[in-house]
């Protein structure tokens, strides 16, 4: 058709279909099939046999486009990038999920961004040709180059002059090939190529731990008793925070830390007054800089991270942690019927930034950071004062955790305050509550007053 796989268009051996054809037969076959073809800026890829699947922690990135694949890592299918395939299910990863398969594959060569570019029409050229003798002139079927500036040439390979390229002569015919006279040189040394260099990277590493907050009830609920100690949990955890774009890539989720249970509140981070239960999990994180944009290069980490996980709970947009988990089903279904989502957004300003990454046994850093000391605001000097007037202050403390109502106690004082003759105050009129019945009379008053 097109010169392809050796052929020549110009051999007219056969008269086919009423007209001279070019036809071959096809002796042999190259042998198994390759790799896949890739598609632009992909690396090529070939599936893990099942003898072949990795242990856990062995596949380097959970997708198979990134820039950062090279010949022998390991990559997981994520959304049939690259010609993978999401049903392949190949492996049984990671080891401890029996029922949960992944589509594994290997790289066995660069993204085509990562090979040496063409060099330009000019510098195309073998650094010496010259015309074949007549006693050199190639066996039919031998000649695979049809040009002399072709820059897959090397040294004593043949090629044709197309249109008198690289110093060659179009009417040379030194060789009778293919039926008849054509101009046909050797090369004798080839053209050079540098090739084109890769892409430099920042190079820098930050380290960060935030926490992810949970129901300690119902995890007590739905996992068991284990779940501080189980690293299925903390497996589950970590592969949402990589889907829901909190983390790059599962190598980067260094550390997960169960902290004690406390009591967080919603004036941490907002007006309300309702406290609860809840149990972070904290995460110590890797952040690498050539997987940063450049924008994010100059950010604050723990800023960086805390934005992130701010909107893979709450937004802007659709929250992704939650469905991170659940798609996971199992372990991870459980997690996101305890994950706490208002304090793990509302609390995330604890973000800090470490000095390297965690040991075995290091305590996390940001098991130091204190939470906020509730603040008096305008609502709770209401609340506790009015408490106050009717209650006593351990009463009220208890009543109002979040309002800290012990800042509006009266403070006794040492010496005893003299008394001086005044009228009596009149006592204060004891509340009562309120009760549905007091709206229905209300209402039914209202009724008559417009009755009238």
């Amino acid at each position: 058709n097109n010169y392809e796989c050796g052929t020549n268009k110009k051999l007219d051996n056969c008269v086919y279909k009423g007209k001279d054809a070019d036809l071959y037969m096809v002796v042999d076959t190259p042998g198994p099939p390759g790799p896949k073809p890739t598609a632009k800026g992909c690396p090529q890829l070939e599936p893990l046999r099942e003898d072949e699947c990795p242990g856990d922690g062995l596949v380097e990135y959970f997708s198979c486009d990134r820039i950062e694949l090279h010949p022998g890592m390991l990559c997981k299918s994520r959304e049939n990038e690259c010609a993978t395939d999401r049903g392949l299910n190949n492996c049984i990863y990671p080891s401890w999920d029996e029922g949960r398969t992944s589509d594994i594959y290997r790289v066995v060569g660069d993204s085509p961004a990562y090979r040496p570019t063409r060099a330009p029409t000019e510098s195309r050229c073998p650094i010496e040709l010259r015309p074949l003798t007549e006693n050199e002139c190639p066996a039919e079927g031998t000649v695979n180059h049809f040009a002399c500036d072709d820059i897959d040439l090397r040294v004593d390979d043949v090629c044709e002059s197309n249109r008198g390229e690289c110093g060659t002569d179009k009417n040379a015919n030194t060789c009778f090939y293919g039926g008849k006279y054509r101009d046909l040189y050797l090369v004798v040394e080839e053209y050079v190529r540098e090739p084109t260099p890769r892409p430099t990277y920042n190079t820098d590493v930050w380290y960060v731990d935030t926490e992810v907050r949970f129901n300690p009830q119902s995890l007590d609920d739905t996992i068991g008793g284990d779940w501080r100690t189980s690293t299925e949990v903390k497996d589950y955890l970590a592969e949402a925070l990589v889907q829901a774009d909190v983390a790059d890539q599962r190598a980067d989720v260094l550390k997960i830390k169960w902290g004690a249970p406390d009591v967080v509140s919603d004036d941490m981070f907002s007006r309300r007054l309702d406290s609860w239960d809840s149990v972070p999990a904290v995460v110590s994180l890797e952040l690498r800089g050539r997987e940063l944009a450049p924008d994010e290069i100059d950010e604050d980490k723990a800023d960086l991270v805390a934005d992130r996980l701010r909107a893979a709970c709450v937004g802007p947009g659709e929250p992704t942690l939650r469905a991170a988990l659940e798609v996971q089903g199992n372990v991870g279904a459980d997690l996101a019927d305890s994950l706490d989502e208002t304090a793990t957004a509302g609390l995330a300003w604890r973000t800090i930034e470490r000095d390297g990454p965690p040991g075995d046994d290091d305590d996390m850093p940001i098991d130091d950071v204190p939470f906020p000391t509730s603040q008096p605001t305008d609502d709770c000097a209401t609340t506790c004062t009015d408490c106050l007037y009717y209650d006593s202050v351990d009463f009220c403390v208890v009543e109002y955790p979040a309002c800290n109502c012990q800042a509006w106690a009266p403070v006794a004082t040492s010496e005893p305050t003299p008394v001086v003759a005044s009228a009596p105050a009149p006592a204060p009129v004891p509340r009562k509550k309120k009760k549905s019945s007091d709206d229905d009379e209300i209402i039914e008053g209202m009724d008559n007053a417009g009755a009238i």
